[in-house]
């Protein structure tokens, strides 16, 4: 199994760790306990989400941030970097580690230091990520969880598995600044959003989209059968909404195409609040043929659904 090139470890040190990012993300710090993880953004001061991550608190002094895409990183890097001035962090980019991902049986959630040299980060939607010095090899991964089945995953697999619990973890760079975090779902994910806490970069942003029904866009995830087995992630494709004129109209923006089994492929979407599956359906059609192939609705993440 290959190393994970396209996964960032950014660190957090300091007395003013814990309390400079209080300050920066929509997760609350304060209530986070210690050696745990959630996943979240960081957004603009307008609330639009500039990337999602995995935050790992290991203690009050100490955190990182598992990030996917080296855009995504240096874009967060900067961004972070920018306004920590003046509190006393040290934000680094750590490049002396390998990350593997991994789904775990019967496993404790959270952060554990398995020996001096490997760390594990077990989470929700049965996928866990292991951190370790350069030159580690699965072997030894597997040897250190030896009473537990560890299945070590290949980016597409780890990629099904997040989007089928509704993650999205690799936001495209054309969708920066274009969604706010309720259009991804992410308020319905573990501890990413609390509407409870102080003050926060994009604060009144995120508020305005939950009690006053400013965001007009939600997160919806397709299944979609192709027995013809084209493997959709990898063609130009268009989201198409069937209108009752029987026409297709272009509607909404894909997040990502993962195939979870030999005929069937996820479809990852946001879509007009206006125009949800309930009342019309979809398909992708292939930009070069025009064929078309329907899609399932399998789960909507209604913001409305959200107690804050």
């Amino acid at each position: 199994m290959k190393i994970q090139k396209n996964w960032y470890y950014i660190s957090f040190k300091g007395k003013d760790a814990s309390k400079f990012l209080q300050g920066q993300i929509p997760v609350n710090l304060d209530t986070l306990q210690v050696g745990s993880s959630t996943y979240s953004c960081v957004t603009f001061h307008t609330g639009k989400v500039i990337a999602t991550f995995r935050l790992v608190k290991v203690n009050e002094n100490s955190l990182f941030m598992l990030v996917y895409g080296k855009t995504n990183a240096d874009r967060l890097l900067a961004h972070f970097k920018k306004y920590a001035i003046f509190s006393d962090v040290a934000i680094e980019l750590v490049s002396n580690c390998e990350i593997y991902l991994a789904t775990l049986s019967d496993y404790e959630l959270g952060y554990k230091e398995l020996n001096d040299n490997i760390a594990l980060v077990n989470t929700t939607g049965n996928t866990a990520f292991f951190i370790a010095e350069q030159n580690t090899t699965p072997e030894t991964l597997r040897e250190l969880l030896s009473n537990n089945e560890v299945e070590l995953l290949s980016e597409e697999q780890f990629f099904t598995l997040t989007t089928l619990n509704g993650f999205v973890y690799n936001l495209k760079d054309e969708y920066v600044d274009k969604f706010l975090p309720q259009a991804l779902g992410i308020d319905h994910i573990e501890e990413a959003i609390s509407y409870r806490k102080g003050c926060y970069q994009g604060q009144e942003g995120i508020a305005r989209a939950k009690f006053r029904g400013v965001n007009s866009q939600t997160h919806v995830t397709f299944k979609v059968t192709n027995e013809s087995k084209i493997e959709l992630q990898h063609i130009e494709v268009t989201l198409m909404a069937k209108l009752d004129n029987g026409s297709l109209k272009s509607s909404g923006y894909i997040l990502g195409i993962y195939q979870q089994d030999e005929n069937t492929w996820l479809v990852d979407t946001v879509l007009s609040s206006k125009l949800l599956p309930e009342e019309t359906n979809y398909c992708l059609e292939v930009n070069e043929t025009k064929s078309t192939f329907d899609l399932t609705p399998i789960k909507i993440y209604h913001s409305s659904d959200v107690t804050p």
